[in-house]
């Protein structure tokens, strides 16, 4: 236990970050520094992206697809799968393809925490205009399960659904890097650093994929 005088660190986040990380991370951070609260905002990337530029955050998990010129510690390397409706059958045998993409509907997310996935579609020239636009993980994912297309999204997202989803990996792969951004570096105070450090230990150390 540290003892550190009474403070307060906003953190900027994305549904699977704080479905899959943050409670862990708080957890831990809590019984070291008892005397710093974290507040918590969940958004959208552009929701985040806002939050940075006006300062309503002091830390910020965010996509390097969006992070554009911040200065932000690369973090995790996020497979991106496709979830598809129970008893799909891919072309090939354990993953899914470019045919089945096109041979599918695909149901997006709407404009705010799709980068990649939009980006992975003009490189591979597949359209990205679409019948269904959703907001939310969970609602792309009902949609898949009612069997009305197949959806791309993160691994991340796959597990904060504990087993209850069919996805296959994609190939060619694709990846989301999720990041880590201070703020406001030249201004930033201890306890936004000691959280800064505790979420890449927590990362460094439980996530099989981290860049750090």
């Amino acid at each position: 236990m540290t003892s550190l005088n009474y403070a307060t660190v906003s953190v900027g986040t994305f549904s699977s970050v704080c479905t899959c990380w943050l409670p862990d991370i708080i957890k831990l951070f809590r019984s070291r520094y008892e005397n710093i609260d974290i507040v918590v905002h969940q958004g959208t990337y552009h929701d985040i992206l806002g939050w940075i530029h006006n300062h309503k955050v002091d830390l910020a998990f965010i996509s390097r697809a969006v992070s554009g010129k911040l200065n932000a510690t690369d973090l995790y390397k996020d497979k991106m799968m496709c979830l598809v409706p129970n008893g799909f059958i891919p072309l090939n045998d354990g993953y899914i393809t470019i045919d089945d993409i096109k041979n599918n509907k695909l149901i997006l997310q709407s404009a705010g925490n799709n980068a990649e996935v939009i980006e992975f579609l003009r490189q591979n020239d597949l359209p990205v205009a679409t019948q269904y636009y959703v907001e939310g993980d969970e609602t792309l994912a009902a949609m898949v399960k009612s069997g009305l297309g197949i959806g791309l999204m993160p691994e991340l997202v796959i597990h904060s659904f504990n087993g209850r989803r069919s996805a296959y990996p994609v190939y060619p792969e694709f990846h989301r890097t999720i990041c880590l951004t201070i703020t406001n570096i030249a201004q930033c105070d201890p306890a936004t650093k000691l959280l800064h450090e505790c979420i890449v230990e927590y990362v460094a150390h439980y996530m099989p994929t981290s860049l750090v």
